[in-house]
């Protein structure tokens, strides 16, 4: 009877353990360590990626994994989804910045304005009182982020030049008052991967290059390019090809022998490189490199040990991550790995067969149709017989 007794005790603080866990948690099947320095400076920060074996598993969703620590209790984290608001924000200084109203325009003002490294310019202001703005410069392309914010309100552009003229219409007869933000990409979140390059093909005069990204799929930013001395003006353009097996153009510049995004990064599992009017049978160009954006977590290295990953097939609720300008004043991340993949001790089945099923959807059409058809066998003899 005393053993009977003690066994229901444990089992109690065990339930009462397992519900203290986030429900969040306790629907991934699956956790991984995370490979902790074994002494970091207090201000040190880890970087989490997500590696293939988990990009095949959560198709490099974040909200399908999980930072916690050994009581399943989640560890505070900027989650780092791979889109272009990974910029990192310098602002410029305006005391040289000298408007100039447009002739015969009294509300439409110009400005040239210096610019330090970088390779984006953001604008903003407060209020409504700027009813349009544009950037030229012969280095500078307007890309979709040239279309004007109004939420924020504020504007950007790719801007890789030293210098930018800026055009500014206002509702009133008085040069704007701008907030101008230099952006650049942190070079730690950037990764070169390994790639395999196909040979490439011509169909008349376009020349066409599919190269495999073999631990993919990852979010393409940049892809560099060896030109053929003759071939320096031929344009090129990069398609990708996602995990749902659908080939999409990859918005994107060129300049200096790069392909760089533009647009909104696709996860590729392949490229397709392509260019116009090339000179059969020689090749323009010789792909030498892929950069790409990992998915990732960020979080302070002073946390509680061990931290694990944990992960699963579909998307559960997210707590609040810490916001993206606690990164501002980190100067490094630093990336740490994963152990190996084990069973999620907190993981908890909604019913008997749940998970089995969320694997295999056709096993549940399967079994629809054979109910549908065993009903269906069922009464359509009693109308034919002419049975009410």
């Amino acid at each position: 009877m005393k053993l009977v007794t003690l066994l229901a005790i444990l089992a109690s603080l065990v339930a009462d353990a397992r519900s203290a866990v986030p429900d969040a948690v306790r629907q991934l099947p699956w956790r991984r360590e995370v490979i902790l320095p074994a002494a970091a400076a207090a201000e040190a920060w880890c970087l989490v990626e997500l590696d293939s074996l988990l990009s095949a598993v959560t198709a490099g969703d974040l909200a399908r994994l999980r930072l916690v620590d050994d009581a399943g209790e989640p560890i505070p984290a900027v989650v780092l989804a791979a889109r272009w608001p990974e910029l990192h924000a310098v602002a410029l200084p305006l005391d040289t910045l000298a408007w100039r109203q447009v002739a015969d325009e009294p509300r439409t003002f110009t400005a040239t304005v210096a610019l330090p490294p970088g390779r984006y310019l953001r604008a903003s202001w407060r209020g409504d009182g700027v009813a349009d703005v544009s950037a030229n410069a012969e280095v500078a392309p307007t890309w979709q982020w040239g279309e004007i914010d109004r939420a924020t309100p504020s504007v950007t552009w790719v801007a890789p030049g030293d210098s930018l003229r800026l055009t500014v219409t206002t509702s009133r007869s008085a040069p704007p008052a701008l907030s101008l933000d230099r952006l650049t990409l942190r070079q730690d979140r950037l990764r070169r991967v390994p790639f395999v390059a196909r040979d490439g093909v011509f169909r008349g005069t376009d020349f066409e290059q599919v190269v495999d990204l073999p631990a993919g799929p990852h979010p393409v930013v940049a892809v560099t390019l060896a030109y053929r001395a003759e071939a320096q003006e031929v344009p090129a353009h990069v398609d990708v090809r996602t995990p749902d097996g659908r080939w999409e153009r990859l918005d994107a510049t060129a300049r200096e022998g790069v392909l760089e995004a533009t647009g909104d990064l696709l996860p590729a599992q392949k490229l397709r490189l392509g260019a116009a009017a090339a000179d059969p049978p020689n090749p323009p160009f010789t792909v030498t490199g892929v950069e790409v954006l990992p998915p990732a977590f960020a979080f302070a290295a002073d946390v509680r040990r061990p931290v694990w990953l944990v992960y699963g097939e579909h998307p559960v609720p997210a707590p609040p991550g810490l916001p993206r300008d606690r990164l501002e004043r980190v100067a490094e991340l630093s990336p740490v790995g994963l152990g190996a993949p084990e069973p999620n001790p907190w993981f908890t089945e909604r019913f008997l067969g749940s998970t089995w099923l969320r694997r295999r959807p056709l096993a549940v059409t399967a079994a629809m149709v054979v109910v549908l058809g065993a009903v269906a066998w069922l009464v359509l003899p009693d109308r034919r017989s002419g049975v009410a």
